[in-house]
């Protein structure tokens, strides 16, 4: 497909490159050559990549990655989301949507993870809908911390990812032990701790320096335990707020769904909104899953969203 000087087609690994240096100039926290394709083409789930491209020049990018949802539903995660600045406005983000939804296959529902800047593209020209705002909760790493009976171990191939089972009353990301080898194990960017507690369940963590900054903030990026339970909650999330201070965390973020146990846990911890937002937007392909437009339905982690 090709028209007012721009080419849209599927990419081919030869066009990493000019990812790569697309995508340089757009973020100070750089993603490597490595990075890319570790997302891109060495994804546990089928990926779709749609390219336009200037010459040999690339300008813009749409990807999606089909998941499934702990309801059977398929997903079509939308990432990598990105158009040169001189193209912006010229109508290129729907061209690349349309194709790259048209190339998936067939899909129950689309959501994206965005920052702010995209949630006006994907509801004027994608017809998606925001469902709601994601906001990290964070908290000044304490003084005095007790490990309690967790155990901290960094993430290996060989880490296993044991399932507690999900929650009854929200839709979710279906966390399979490969895909949280690949996120964890396998990812190029960032190492990650497993804080575990036998039996009880386990945290996923990771330590994070934002460019320019002294401090060094410890994520959560994933809690795997029974989330009816506030004891359990408690329990990880202590070990994990204990663990990452011990790593050298100034301050501790995690995400936590609005109107969850999780996210009343932590904040009777302390836990409060203070750090970045994210927004959760959706748009429903199969006819009676209009639930999905409200974030009330969702449980979502910070491990959700593949570039953190």
């Amino acid at each position: 497909m090709s028209d007012a000087g721009v080419e849209i087609r599927p990419m081919v690994p030869e066009d990493i490159p000019a990812m790569t240096s697309m995508l340089e100039p757009m973020y100070a926290a750089k993603r490597s050559r490595e990075f890319i394709v570790w997302q891109c083409l060495m994804n546990v789930h089928p990926v779709t990549m749609i390219g336009a491209f200037s010459g040999d020049r690339m300008v813009g990018v749409f990807g999606i990655q089909t998941r499934v949802l702990s309801n059977g539903l398929s997903c079509g995660q939308g990432s990598w989301l990105n158009i040169s600045p001189e193209w912006q406005g010229k109508g290129l983000f729907r061209r690349l949507g349309d194709a790259a939804i048209a190339a998936t296959r067939k899909l129950d529902v689309l959501c994206v993870i965005a920052n702010t800047r995209a949630t006006g593209p994907l509801e004027h020209s994608l017809g998606f809908r925001t469902a709601g705002a994601i906001d990290t909760l964070s908290i000044a790493t304490p003084g005095e911390t007790s490990a309690g009976d967790t155990l901290c171990r960094p993430v290996d191939e060989e880490t296993t990812f044991e399932s507690t089972g999900y929650p009854s009353d929200r839709i979710m990301f279906m966390p399979t032990w490969e895909y949280r080898r690949w996120r964890f194990a396998r990812n190029p960017a960032h190492r990650y701790w497993k804080v575990e507690n036998g039996a009880r369940g386990y945290a996923v963590v990771k330590l994070f320096t934002e460019p320019g900054a002294a401090t060094s903030w410890g994520d959560i990026v994933d809690i795997e335990c029974n989330l009816s339970n506030s004891e359990r909650i408690e329990e990880i999330l202590r070990g994990a707020v204990h663990h990452l201070r011990e790593l050298g965390a100034g301050r501790i973020g995690l995400w936590a769904t609005p109107g969850t146990l999780l996210r009343e846990t932590a904040g009777s911890m302390g836990f409060a909104p203070g750090g970045h937002t994210a927004y959760f937007s959706v748009r429903v392909m199969a006819p009676g899953n209009e639930h999905l437009y409200d974030l009330s339905s969702w449980h979502l982690k910070q491990a959700d969203a593949t570039n953190y």
